[in-house]
């Protein structure tokens, strides 16, 4: 079952022209990280019914680090408690999973929709 939007990714041939167009035509402030080489617009909210602070992230990504995904050029992150479940439901469907992976960041796996959009899953591994 998805919980919640994970985040947005957009590709770009400049990523820092396009955050600073978002900060200052929409005024949303964005972060950098060297480590992932992106620009983050960060949007934290607490979970219902709990303490835990999360977060929506929408990424501005340089177009080398997209996916090869056809000509379509924006991933959409949806947030899911349980992977496994949620991965063992889309094969039972038919639908290709790719995946899943582990990161720092919590588990990952991959599909795309009826219309080629490339969409991310992602069971977030914080613990608050």
């Amino acid at each position: 079952m998805i919980v919640a939007l994970g985040g947005i990714f957009i590709y770009s041939e400049n990523p820092k022209r396009l955050a600073e167009w978002y900060e200052k035509s929409l005024g949303l402030n964005y972060e950098y990280t060297e480590q992932s080489t992106a620009y983050y617009i960060t949007f934290p909210y607490r979970e219902t019914d709990s303490d835990h602070l999360r977060y929506t992230i929408f990424s501005i990504l340089y177009n080398e680090n997209r996916p090869l995904i056809s000509d379509k050029s924006f991933t959409i992150n949806l947030r899911v408690n349980n992977l496994e479940e949620m991965v063992e439901k889309l094969k039972s469907l038919k639908i290709e999973v790719l995946g899943i992976e582990n990161h720092d960041e919590g588990k990952f796996a991959w599909v795309n929709d009826p219309e080629g959009n490339y969409i991310e899953l992602w069971e977030d591994s914080a613990k608050a």
